[in-house]
């Protein structure tokens, strides 16, 4: 035995596709009964049963078809008649489909030009607060600059006073030793 195959043998399968309720299809080929210990008499005519209406629902299910009784002309003229009816149906289909395709259309249309104008007045909004902020930022600037000159001069008069005082009355100019 190749190790291939022992692994394939001895490894568990992983993911297994979920089992449908056959309850509700008792008939359907892959569904399986599970069975308690019976006699095997019993076993057998309940399992032929079994495999009978299984076998009736198989056919019925694979080979259900109208038969058309009458000449091979009538047959075509039938399945004429029919093809044609198939074709009006499919082409009602397409056109309430174009029609609802056009309404969608319409509607993301709509819906792009919504967020187009949202986006432009968000965008304005923003241009307007950056213009806000920049007149904001330049007026205090204009402030701070005025602040610093006013400083300036005061300190300026302030050190003209003491030069002063200094003039006058150069030792004791604070007049505190008096």
């Amino acid at each position: 035995m190749a190790a291939n195959e022992w692994h394939k043998q001895h490894t568990p399968r992983r993911w297994h596709k979920p089992e449908p309720n056959w309850q509700k299809m008792p008939w359907h080929p892959g569904g399986q009964t599970i069975h308690t210990e019976t006699v095997d008499d019993d076993f057998v005519e309940q399992n032929k049963r079994f495999q009978k209406k299984r076998g009736q629902y198989m056919h019925q299910l694979q080979d259900w078809k109208t038969y058309y009784y009458g000449s091979p002309e009538e047959q075509l003229v039938s399945k004429g008649k029919m093809r044609k009816e198939l074709k009006r149906q499919i082409k009602e289909l397409e056109e309430i489909n174009s029609y609802t395709n056009y309404a969608k259309q319409d509607d993301s249309v709509k819906a792009m030009e919504d967020v187009k104008r949202q986006q432009e007045e968000e965008q304005k909004m923003q241009e307007e607060q950056t213009k806000k902020m920049h007149a904001f930022r330049d007026d205090n600037k204009t402030i701070m600059e005025i602040q610093a000159e006013q400083r300036r001069i005061t300190r300026k008069l302030d050190w003209k006073h003491d030069q002063e005082l200094l003039q006058h009355n150069p030792i004791n100019w604070s007049c505190s030793l008096k």
